[in-house]
């Protein structure tokens, strides 16, 4: 356990958190696993207000862990033990965030700046369509996303980008996201993927699961794909798997205990 600048305070790190016991959102097959809808019909299919990402779940658990200790001193954690100070202790040095279907710059990649606490070492993006992803200029970054210029052309500059469709298929290619897995990540390292890539992650994640390339995932986000009649309006008709077969496997990943699972809406 490393000790808070021998304050007292625990601070785990990142190997030995529970985490099955930290806090994230329900699944919610009822609700495709959305945002509920009004109606029939979603507001905002891609709403992710009810996201529960985990470095803010790591945060909470720190806190509760030192609850004697910042009660007997009158602190409050977010002042005694700051959400991004305890993330540079708590998580390994090297963190690594790849997005299969990137869509355009700002749909996922942009998100991830802003939502997500933590400063990616690097960051590995996939689309399929050509010049739909396009990386902003180093001012308009730092305007939008509220950083430094310096801030703004170091995030820029940690994004490799691919104009490639993310398969199954074992080729070793840049599509091969296995591979790509086993080659440029650690286990040691701290690995968050998004996977948005309409059906495949049908035929991707059970070889993610057969090679044992899951297990260099700790936080994993993907929408699966599948057919239901309040999906229709959102061009979902084509896919074949039912909302059955998706609860299954979405529990499934998410009763893993080395990995922190959410639908990505």
């Amino acid at each position: 356990m490393t000790q808070w600048h021998d304050r007292g305070y625990t601070l785990p790190p990142f190997h030995l958190l529970p985490l099955p016991q930290l806090e994230v959102e329900p699944l919610s097959p009822e609700d495709m696993f959305r945002t509920p809808a009004v109606n029939g019909i979603f507001e905002d299919p891609e709403d992710r207000s009810l996201l529960r990402l985990l470095p803010h779940s790591i945060h909470k658990f720190v806190c509760e862990l030192n609850r004697a200790a910042l009660d007997q001193r009158g602190f409050e954690c977010d002042k005694a033990l700051p959400l991004r100070a305890v993330l540079d202790i708590v998580l390994p040095p090297r963190r690594v965030y790849l997005d299969l279907g990137t869509k355009k710059f700002d749909s996922s990649v942009g998100w991830f700046q802003r939502e997500y606490p933590v400063e990616f070492s690097q960051i590995y993006s996939w689309e399929m369509v050509p010049d739909l992803f396009v990386k902003p200029s180093v001012n308009f970054a730092a305007a939008e996303m509220n950083l430094t210029l310096g801030e703004a052309e170091r995030w820029l500059n940690s994004i490799t980008h691919f104009t490639a469709k993310v398969t199954a298929q074992a080729d070793q290619s840049e599509s091969d996201v296995v591979h790509f897995l086993q080659t440029h990540v650690r286990p040691e390292d701290f690995v968050v993927m998004k996977m948005d890539i309409e059906g495949e992650e049908w035929n991707i994640i059970p070889r993610l699961e057969a090679t044992g390339a899951m297990h260099l995932i700790d936080e994993f986000f993907v929408e699966v794909h599948f057919h239901h009649p309040m999906m229709q309006p959102h061009s979902w008709g084509k896919f074949s798997h039912t909302l059955e077969e998706t609860t299954e496997m979405v529990q499934r990943l998410r009763s893993r205990e080395d990995l922190f699972f959410h639908y990505w809406p």
